[in-house]
């Protein structure tokens, strides 16, 4: 599985390449990225969460799997939001203080995440990784806005905001499908149509990220310490944990390979999306997204074949 994945990664770091070198030649700005942004939040994301949940067949203990990947992504989410934490206590600029804490909790599991299960682990892995947007999407919108909102009296916190956002409404939309699927099948062209529009997410996302690596040189976008340091901790530490513990609660081996997977991504692009709209260290959260991005091709694989060897044991 970890050459499978290995591939699928390369291929993850030749469209990456191909909007490093769009935005050096000026076809993609500013303006058009962040309009790819939106168009990827708002429409790709959305599809490809209902397109992943409803293309399964459907069964009472698939269903039950997915509330179970809600669960365990929710204790996911909380343990790696407590070592970010304390992780992060020693970080003397505020700004990056809270740049840290999201970058270390919050991987890039929708635009690349979903399309990496899916090649790794096929449609049920999809079918997870919808699921797994739950959680994600629940602690962005709390956790990820108490530590941007520390000092700020322009940030609030709306109850409100945790259930309608373009990641929240999708899952919902997907399961109502999925559980009205044995009385009610959606046409073929309609599902088509879904998946037309959720297969955008992969490739503009990915010539985002590597739009948004252009903008800074290679060599102070890989330079200092503190970035290797956490990005050792958000793409080998927080997975390999992971593994053990799967391992010695007796997860299933497959649900192993999709938490360690998850975990082994690199940091969420929303991490820039709100320092650019709050103004925290926007250009520091570009380089942690951008060099985990980077590393991701190699540490991804990795750590999944060193997941398959703990499942071995």
């Amino acid at each position: 599985m970890s050459q499978i994945l290995l591939k699928m990664m390369i291929t993850m770091f030749l469209l990456c390449a191909a909007g490093y070198i769009a935005r050096k030649m000026g076809i993609i700005d500013s303006a058009f990225s962040k309009k790819l942004s939106t168009l990827i939040i708002k429409i790709g994301q959305p599809f490809l969460i209902i397109a992943a949940i409803i293309g399964i067949e459907y069964s009472k203990e698939k269903l039950i799997s997915g509330f179970i990947v809600i669960g365990i992504g929710t204790v996911c989410h909380g343990i790696m939001a407590l070592i970010a934490v304390i992780y992060s206590s020693h970080i003397k600029d505020i700004n990056k203080a809270k740049i840290t804490k999201f970058s270390l909790v919050f991987a890039n599991c929708g635009f690349l995440g979903l399309p990496v299960v899916g090649a790794l682990l096929g449609e049920e892995g999809l079918f997870y990784g919808a699921f797994y947007q739950i959680p994600f999407q629940l602690f962005v919108w709390s956790y990820g806005m108490i530590v941007f909102a520390r000092g700020r009296d322009d940030i609030k916190i709306s109850p409100k905001s945790l259930i309608l956002n373009y990641g929240m409404i999708p899952c919902f939309i997907g399961i109502a499908l999925y559980i009205l699927k044995p009385y009610f099948i959606l046409p073929d062209f309609i599902t088509s149509a879904f998946n037309y529009l959720g297969s955008l997410c992969t490739p503009i996302s990915q010539l985002i990220i590597g739009g948004l690596i252009a903008l800074h040189p290679l060599k102070v976008l890989f330079s200092g310490a503190g970035k290797y340091a956490a990005s050792t901790v958000k793409l080998v530490v927080f997975p390999l944990m992971f593994a053990l513990i799967c391992k010695l609660l007796g997860v299933g081996d497959t649900m192993t390979l999709f938490i360690v997977t998850m975990s082994a991504l690199p940091c969420a692009t929303n991490s820039v999306m709100f320092g650019e709209i709050y103004d925290i260290a926007p250009e520091y959260a570009a380089h942690l997204v951008g060099v985990t991005s980077i590393l991701s091709v190699a540490t991804v694989p990795f750590v999944v074949w060193v997941a398959e060897k703990i499942i071995s044991l």
